[in-house]
């Protein structure tokens, strides 16, 4: 069973921060992800706008693909680890370990989950759907349009805000 709440920081809502309220407790709506029931806890945040923000710590022959001091936004968290766009502009999963967090604020739209290990899922509702990276590597055409259309609107909004 995972437990799944949509935030807007990087806490569950039992340790919700300043500026932050609970908007709807517990919904009994089981996640899509996950076959048995789920509780979906709702919470708001001041920050309208918000994208975590992470720079490469230091070079590392095995991630080639991104640039020390590159700020790189972070689109979800997938089993405790950042999806970012690399420098080829592709959506890899890495080891947070890996990266200095300049900004830790999350879209209040991300729907969390907890696995059964303990690991950590994130994402926008759009990109929170099983099989949704697997179509888009795949080059199905529906979810390239949905991740670049979410993508670049994410960005766009944390640009305006800055």
């Amino acid at each position: 069973m995972r437990l799944s709440w949509r935030s807007s920081g990087r806490y569950p809502p039992s340790h919700v921060p300043a500026g932050g309220a609970i908007a709807n407790y517990c919904e009994g709506q089981t996640h899509p992800r996950s076959q048995s029931p789920g509780c979906t806890i709702r919470w708001k945040s001041l920050k309208i706008r918000s994208i975590m923000i992470v720079k490469l710590k230091k070079r590392n022959a095995q991630y080639r693909d991104l640039s020390v001091g590159q700020p790189y936004a972070v689109i979800g968290i997938e089993a405790d680890e950042f999806r970012i766009l690399n420098d080829a502009g592709r959506p890899f999963l890495y080891p947070p370990n890996l990266f200095s967090v300049l900004d830790n604020r999350e879209p209040a739209d991300w729907v969390t989950e907890i696995g059964d290990d303990g690991e950590r899922y994130s994402y926008p509702p759009p990109l929170n759907k099983p099989g949704f990276f697997e179509d888009f590597f795949d080059q199905k055409a529906k979810a390239v349009a949905t991740f670049w259309r979410i993508v670049n609107r994410r960005l766009a909004a944390s640009s305006e805000v800055g």
